[in-house]
């Protein structure tokens, strides 16, 4: 991805040349090429926790425009609006840039994912960075950039517009995405309060701002698992859909799975095990696409113990799990933020992928 970053800029590719006589389509496939590299880029640094090293100045490429360039449409394969006709909104012959399309084309998704990444850079480079930053300015940035992006996501792509068979895994992506974002910036504050309670660590002046992140990190647990159970259910299952889908499915069952460990006994209990039998039957399901997924229906159960069961009683928060070796598993709230909790994937700085490899079942 470096190398193919620096070819891309030693080419130009991340500034605009209004001088230039080129054709129309020419400068629109240099857009579209720089804004796939983008996105791939900018995930990866995402997925793999590093350093946001995608520069910002100096580019002034503009995004692709969200038009048709099919030569042809066949039957179904775009929006039920659009005619079974010629559909080609920029040709080489093409003098002035076209006006956008109203209605979902196969840039609009690169164009939500690109502005995504832009939106919420900033807000990645605090949460990779030390002091890890307050509830109160991560509730601010998300408001300020994320509810921006949100606001300013065409109407025709906004999350509640039921989009056409071939649209409907990048719309829903996009969702995906953006909610295990959010889990990844409030997190910490889910498994900060859970280790001071162990610790009586209670009081501190951000209470409420810390109480509202963590129902944010919450709400895009349980909003992430039904999304996905919901679109395993209803579309298409495909190789992309279930890579999609695992990835963002096992980090979000992971919310519940702690909090059912660490307060079994809390009112959200129930509907905690309930994200959690939604995620493993999707698990389960995902196998025949992915041999990956095997793995994760096995390990969930696992890290939830006795308490996955309703009929236990008298809970109270476990020291240890432990794999079929007989080897313990910390994951209780006394380990919570220090290095052996992190080695299974909850720190800041751990990937997923560390976590799968770490966890009873994965060796």
């Amino acid at each position: 991805m470096g190398l193919a970053r620096r070819i891309a800029m030693g080419i130009g590719l991340h500034k605009e040349f209004p001088t230039w006589e080129t054709n129309h389509p020419t400068i629109e496939m240099r857009r579209r090429v720089w804004y796939c590299l983008y996105i791939f880029d900018v995930g990866a640094i995402i997925t793999f926790s590093r350093p946001l090293d995608f520069p910002d100045d100096g580019i002034d490429v503009e995004l692709p425009l969200n038009i048709h360039d099919s030569v042809s449409s066949p039957s179904g394969y775009f929006e039920a609006n659009v005619s079974d006709t010629c559909i080609q909104d920029i040709t080489s012959g093409t003098k002035k840039s076209p006006q956008s399309a109203n209605e979902t084309t196969v840039y609009t998704h690169l164009r939500a994912q690109a502005t995504f990444h832009m939106a919420s850079s900033q807000i990645y480079s605090r949460i990779i960075s030390s002091p890890f930053p307050s509830a109160t300015e991560l509730i601010e940035l998300d408001d300020r950039l994320i509810g921006h992006w949100l606001a300013r996501t065409p109407k025709f792509f906004q999350e509640n517009v039921i989009q056409s068979p071939k649209s409907r895994l990048c719309h829903s992506i996009v969702s995906w995405r953006y909610r295990n974002f959010r889990i990844l910036m409030y997190r910490p504050f889910l498994v900060g309060r859970l280790r001071a309670r162990s610790e009586r660590g209670a009081s501190t002046a951000q209470e409420n701002e810390i109480d509202f992140a963590i129902q944010r990190c919450l709400d895009a647990a349980r909003e992430s698992v039904q999304l996905i159970s919901s679109f395993w259910t209803h579309e298409q299952r495909s190789m992309m859909a279930c890579w999609y889908g695992l990835y963002f499915l096992f980090q979000a069952v992971l919310i519940p799975v702690i909090c059912l460990r660490n307060d079994p006994q809390c009112a959200l209990a129930t509907s905690w095990r309930d994200q959690i039998s939604h995620a493993i039957h999707v698990l389960e399901s995902m196998t025949q696409l992915n041999t990956t997924a095997s793995r994760c229906p096995g390990v969930i159960p696992s890290l939830c113990g006795s308490y996955f069961d309703p009929s236990v009683d008298r809970w109270g928060p476990t020291e240890v799990t432990a794999n079929a070796t007989g080897e313990s598993i910390p994951i209780d709230v006394a380990n919570i933020g220090n290095g052996s909790f992190r080695r299974y994937g909850f720190g800041n700085e751990s990937t997923i992928l560390d976590l799968m490899n770490q966890l009873p079942g994965f060796e």
